[in-house]
């Protein structure tokens, strides 16, 4: 064997070596882009269990819930603050999952199986009130991803929540006539 064999033996391990190298390395990266997705998902599911366990394991925040998602205004303002953080604490996982949707890093079972969760939630007459008022506490892009995923119906119903309080604030939660000082009910959320 002469020399110039020897070294296109060695150019050609080296290739094979260099091949199996990328070979790993993909393989490698598809099991961490899996990784990463099955993170992003058990993150979002345990922010929003950690909401649901706690309201189960509380009767007056079951009632809160309960009532809230019937109407505001069955609640007293204490218990709308209540009603709210729970549906912020559940909305605002959904946000972040939709981003990491947009990303490729959520699944399609994980995507459809949060939001249907949220849609039953949002198109609760309370849910739609309080998305009426608290929308703005959330991205445009995800604003304008909850109004493509509500059904006509809701969406007339939150056009009419969102009638009645054109020209009032909401302050603290309460809502506030123009240039009032104090509350125009006991409403709030």
């Amino acid at each position: 064997m002469n020399w110039d064999a020897i070294g296109a033996t060695g150019e050609m391990l080296g290739a094979i070596g260099v091949i199996a190298s990328l070979l790993y390395l993909a393989r490698q990266m598809r099991r961490g882009a899996a990784d990463a997705r099955r993170a992003a998902a058990q993150a979002v599911f345990t922010k929003m269990n950690t909401a649901f366990q706690t309201t189960s394991a509380s009767p007056q925040l079951a009632d809160v819930f309960v009532r809230g998602t019937a109407s505001l205004s069955a609640l007293s303002p204490e218990e709308s603050i209540q009603f709210s953080s729970l549906l912020l604490t559940l909305t605002r996982p959904y946000e972040e999952l939709l981003h990491y949707k947009r990303a490729g890093a959520v699944e399609d079972w994980v995507w459809e199986s949060v939001e249907l969760l949220i849609v039953r939630l949002l198109t609760t007459h309370g849910g739609l009130e309080w998305w009426s008022k608290r929308r703005s506490w959330f991205t445009p892009s995800f604003q304008a991803h909850v109004g493509t995923i509500l059904s006509k119906e809701a969406l007339e119903m939150l056009a009419v929540f969102e009638s009645s309080a054109d020209g009032l604030q909401f302050r603290a939660g309460v809502l506030q006539g123009p240039g009032s000082a104090g509350p125009l009910s006991r409403e709030v959320g």
